[in-house]
């Protein structure tokens, strides 16, 4: 009696597994096609606004490029610290309770609202005012009208460049206190990351090769990788050797 009752048991355990998963598959698929659909959207609001029917290319450019250099300024002020200095007992249950999501939240809004700097620095699609609020509805969806996000991004289009840098480095430390121990020069090249992926994605490939000389000169190092060249690569893709776009600890360090 007791093996049956265990039986049955089993039964209902592999049930319940199995109504789960077509539970998670069902919400992964509707989350895929739900973003699809955003994603046409999108493209449809930058066709309206841009000639050239290209909206989907940008689209999917500045999303393989952002996605990337979110990933690698967060490995660079977090992961790389901790790898080189260790974890301290002092910093590490605050970095745990600013959690990645919430910091990689926050690297993602100064590059919605530095991508727009860029757009009005370089006067590019004509400096549309449209575009901050496209570019944020790509890069945070449902969560760029929200009042918070909203005033930050406020609060960094009210600054210039160096301001700009300034506020987001105090934000991402308050947020993530070993980014204290980062080498300085990633809060100066990152800004002109993010520029790089806005005019890549817009195929203004003149442009681009400015703004990687700007890098150089603050950091003349990047010149000597014999893997990439210092030359920007499509966005999405890096150098294996030195980390380009967004160098890698040991390069950022030859600058100090």
């Amino acid at each position: 009696m007791a093996g049956a009752m265990r039986g049955v048991d089993d039964r209902l355990s592999i049930a319940r597994t199995v109504a789960w998963a077509d539970v998670r598959s069902e919400w992964l698929i509707m989350k895929i096609l739900s973003g699809a659909h955003r994603f046409d959207e999108l493209a449809a609001e930058f066709n309206a606004q841009v000639p050239g029917d290209r909206g989907l290319r940008v689209a999917t450019s500045l999303t393989a490029g952002l996605n990337f250099l979110r990933g690698q300024m967060f490995t660079r002020v977090h992961n790389d610290v901790e790898r080189r200095f260790g974890c301290d007992s002092m910093l590490a249950p605050l970095s745990q309770s600013g959690s990645e999501a919430h910091v990689k939240s926050e690297i993602e809004v100064f590059q919605v609202a530095q991508g727009f700097a860029c757009l009005r620095e370089h006067q590019l699609l004509s400096g549309g005012a449209w575009f901050g609020d496209w570019l944020a509805k790509l890069r945070l969806a449902e969560g760029w009208d929200g009042s918070q996000v909203r005033r930050r991004l406020s609060l960094y289009g009210e600054l210039d460049a160096d301001e700009r840098r300034l506020a987001f480095s105090n934000i991402l430390e308050r947020r993530l206190p070993e980014a204290r121990l980062a080498p300085l020069v990633v809060y100066r090249l990152f800004p002109l990351a993010v520029d790089l992926c806005i005019v890549l994605a817009l195929d203004d490939f003149l442009l681009a090769n400015e703004i990687r000389h700007r890098q150089a000169t603050i950091l003349p190092i990047l010149l000597d990788c014999h893997e990439c060249h210092a030359k920007p690569l499509e966005n999405g893709e890096r150098c294996m050797s030195c980390g380009n776009p967004l160098w890698k600890f040991d390069w950022l360090n030859a600058s100090d």
